[in-house]
């Protein structure tokens, strides 16, 4: 028992010295420094500013010429004659040909079979109705002739009875003037008759000749418009019939079409666009058209200088269908070019924004600012230090936002900041509100 008392002792000590240990080193704990606080975290900011904001719609389609005509023989036979273009070089395509000009009813012929007869009676016809033509001119020169005969006629009748009523003529003379002015007035009309019947004539040759017109259009295509040929789908020899076009599609009667004319000054575009963006398309919208490797949007294409631009066209809504596609659930909409159309080719896939809603001198920021919480918009203001000498530094204080419409890069804010104030762009995901920033320039911006 003597010899186990040492040990309690012992134990006893130990914990004493333990104890005491750890009263000091709580003791030292409590006594140590704070720790420094975080730097202003480094952000980007962009200004509230006004500006003219476009709401846009986009989507893709193919141009199409509008005037198109496919031009095909109404007879069988073989090709005897095609035809050339401006430069007297073979037909071909892209070749420029010409329409009807002025009072003409055909315009250049582009190919034709082998018919001879009907190319004569069409001539011959032409000559009649030219011949009737001049009748009429003939006819109304020589009433205008007539008519100022009888003037003079009757000028002189009248003279003459006055002369007389002072016994100043015989009565002889008097009835010499009278038949003067009876003829005078029947050659009025019959230069009259004469010009009726030159109607009559020059209307009987002009239906001979549309007659003739038709029957030679059966063996001879000619061009309905000034244009370029899209599609040329026959050489010399071939053997053509009506039958032989393939009317199934629009691509395959284009490739099996004699010829395919096409008007390269103005094209539609067709573009089938979602039930809600197609909700404030309206007829008249301005509307811009890319195409190949030209990724653009009209809000960075306005940013670039004129003459650094690459190709583009602008256009209008044209039209815009009432229903919507059973296949597709889209809705259509047609769009015309008005400038630029020389930088599109007939079948060109292009991309076309539609400015389908526009505010003047609102109120707007960046998109890069928004930061969304539960589907509610929000931005950090950058709020600077009361009293700091620096004007970069301060603190984020985060806002909520009502928005109006939305561009590419800017929307509209209707409430929630105020001009000229500064919200952040780059950094605002590591943001709560309070925390303190310091704004540094944007390179570029």
């Amino acid at each position: 028992m003597k010899s186990s008392r040492p040990l309690v002792y012992l134990a006893v000590a130990a914990a004493v010295l333990a104890l005491g240990m750890l009263v000091v080193g709580s003791g030292e704990k409590k006594s140590a420094a704070p720790p420094p606080e975080h730097p202003p975290l480094a952000v980007s900011a962009l200004p509230v500013q006004r500006e003219t904001l476009r709401h846009w719609v986009y989507g893709e389609g193919k141009a199409y010429a509008i005037r198109r005509e496919y031009l095909f023989f109404e007879k069988a036979g073989k090709v005897v004659y095609l035809g050339t273009d401006r430069e007297g070089l073979p037909l071909r395509e892209g070749s420029i040909v010409s329409g009807p000009g002025e009072g003409e009813m055909l315009g250049q012929l582009l190919a034709r079979i082998d018919t001879r007869d009907d190319l004569e009676t069409y001539t011959s016809q032409e000559a009649y109705q030219r011949k009737s033509a001049e009748g009429i001119s003939s006819a109304q020169a020589d009433i205008a002739q007539a008519q100022t005969d009888l003037q003079l006629a009757r000028l002189d009748l009248e003279r003459s009875r006055a002369l007389l009523k002072q016994d100043a003529i015989a009565a002889q003379e008097l009835e010499s003037k009278q038949a003067v002015f009876e003829n005078a007035r029947a050659k009025l009309r019959s230069a009259e008759a004469r010009l009726r019947t030159a109607q009559a004539e020059y209307a009987a040759t002009t239906a001979d000749l549309r007659k003739a017109k038709l029957g030679l259009e059966r063996t001879g295509l000619f061009a309905p418009f000034t244009g370029m040929v899209a599609y040329l789908n026959i050489r010399l020899g071939d053997s053509v019939a009506p039958e032989a076009v393939d009317r199934s599609s629009a691509e395959r009667m284009s490739k099996t079409t004699p010829v395919v004319l096409i008007d390269p000054s103005q094209y539609e575009v067709v573009v089938d666009l979602p039930p809600f963006a197609a909700h404030g398309v309206q007829e008249g919208q301005q509307a811009y058209f890319f195409f190949g490797q030209t990724m653009l949007s009209p809000e960075r294409l306005l940013h670039i200088p004129p003459e650094q631009r690459p190709p583009y066209a602008t256009g209008i809504v044209y039209s815009i269908t009432p229903s919507i596609s059973e296949d597709s659930r889209t809705v259509q909409v047609k769009l015309h070019t008005v400038e630029g159309a020389e930088h599109l080719k007939d079948g060109m896939l292009v991309t076309a924004w539609i400015a389908d809603e526009q505010r003047d001198n609102a109120l707007v920021i960046s998109m890069e600012s928004l930061v969304f919480s539960d589907g509610r918009p929000s931005v950090f203001v950058f709020e600077p230090e009361p009293g700091s000498a620096s004007s970069t530094t301060g603190k984020a204080a985060q806002r909520q936002m009502r928005m109006g419409i939305s561009g590419i890069s800017n929307v509209e804010v209707l409430e929630g900041v105020r001009e000229g104030e500064l919200v952040i762009t780059e950094g605002r995901h590591l943001l709560v509100n309070g925390t303190a920033v310091q704004v540094v320039p944007v390179e570029g911006r």
